[in-house]
């Protein structure tokens, strides 16, 4: 039952990855193959075919309603955005109707709206296949920064622990010295921050943030390399002194921990303004610690084996053994992080979309569609479709965790 519960999972998630990135192909209200005038064409794909039956100057006509010696049409003959004036809010059960040349007939099988349209008359299907596009891939993107933050700090906490990193005075003086000034040219005085006179403008927080964190890193990585550098010449400040990493990650770790994390995401949300990229940053920034604080527990355990002691003894790049012995080692605990973390970032993206903070209001996505339909509630297919998809999505990617888990 659990093995077929699992490919049941597996099955859903090729689905809604499939959709996401085929969605264009999915939605169009243009055939894929007509047959026409002896010759075979392929108007959803090549607007010179699409010209060539239909002018680029009537392109607003109605391709449901030409006749062709032979079409094939995708499975969603409409695109989202795109009004039906003879299909307004209508519910996936009810009768529906096409008009041609100026005669209202009923709507063929292949033309239906499966899951309805809105009051605007919207299909509700593309909708959804064109906003699993933008769910997933926010979730995906804010993962794989998380990720990879989160590795990286898991595994130079578990690895070098408190003694292992060691620097000289020279290099942990300059460090210090150039924190101030890093931090104020790199975020206080930085001409590409958000103001009127930014080059970036006020409206670009997020680049302006990224060049920040830019600036922070060279302005302090210069000033280790000119202390690296005095240091040479004064043999007393040469000697090396070690850093507690561990013990500075994992409080910095305890400390994202104690903050509110819807709070910090509505916040950080209102300033960037309803950006997808933006988004992406956030919750990247916000989902790192999980994944940290396991893959530092796997780092702690696999640093006292016999083999990682025996290649640390064989003088084996510290590297080395970090991305070709423990890396391997610790993807499948990753797995179930990263599984559960899209699965939050979803549910996370979904809800700040939900209240109007999440991506652009011209962006679709299931937080966007589920927020337009809490607002026509007399339209339950408008709330009830994105919200099926949204809770088989959740539900598989727990369902292959926990398997990934018990594994």
């Amino acid at each position: 039952m659990h093995r077929t519960i699992t490919y049941l999972s597996w099955i859903w998630l090729a689905f809604i990855i499939f959709t996401a990135i085929a969605a264009p192909v999915l939605c169009n209200d243009k055939p894929w193959i007509v047959a026409y005038e002896g010759k075979v064409l392929f108007p959803a794909f090549c607007s010179n075919h699409a010209q060539e039956i239909i002018p680029k100057e009537n392109f607003s006509s109605n391709w449901k309603t030409k006749t062709f010696e032979f079409t094939l049409w995708p499975p969603c003959t409409y695109l989202p955005g795109s009004t039906d004036w003879e299909n307004i809010a209508v519910s996936p059960f009810q009768k529906q109707y096409l008009r041609d040349n100026n005669v209202i007939i009923e709507m063929p099988l292949k033309f239906r709206h499966w899951l309805g349209t809105n009051h605007k008359g919207e299909d509700v299907l593309a909708a959804i296949i064109y906003g699993c596009r933008n769910s997933m891939g926010v979730a995906l993107f804010s993962m794989i920064l998380a990720g990879s933050i989160g590795i990286s700090l898991g595994l130079l906490a578990g690895f070098y622990q408190n003694h292992g990193m060691l620097i000289s005075k020279a290099s942990l003086a300059g460090g210090i010295l150039g924190l101030i000034p890093s931090l104020f040219y790199g975020f206080i005085r930085n001409p590409f921050l958000i103001s009127e006179n930014s080059i970036l403008g006020k409206n670009n927080p997020l680049f302006s943030l990224i060049i920040g964190l830019l600036l922070f890193v060279c302005i302090i990585g210069l000033f280790i390399l000119t202390a690296y550098w005095i240091g040479k010449h004064f043999p007393g400040l040469n000697k090396k002194v070690a850093i507690p990493l561990d013990a500075i990650i994992t409080r910095f770790t305890e400390w994202m921990n104690t903050i509110p994390k819807l709070f910090l995401i509505l916040i950080l949300a209102g300033v960037f303004n309803q950006s997808a990229l933006g988004l992406v940053f956030i919750l990247g920034l916000i989902q790192w610690t999980g994944i940290a604080r396991i893959v530092r527990a796997e780092t702690l355990i696999l640093r006292q084996t016999t083999w990682i002691e025996s290649a640390i003894s064989l003088g084996i790049c510290n590297w080395r053994i970090l991305i070709r012995h423990l890396v391997p080692h610790i993807l499948p605990s990753f797995l179930v992080v990263f599984i559960l973390g899209i699965a939050g970032s979803i549910m996370a993206e979904s809800a700040l979309s939900f209240l109007g903070t999440g991506i652009p209001d011209d962006w679709i996505s299931w937080g966007t569609l589920s927020a337009d339909g809490k607002r026509h509630l007399e339209y339950w297919w408008l709330l009830a479709m994105p919200g099926l998809f949204l809770f088989f999505t959740l539900l598989s990617l727990g369902v292959l965790s926990e398997y990934y888990r018990k594994k």
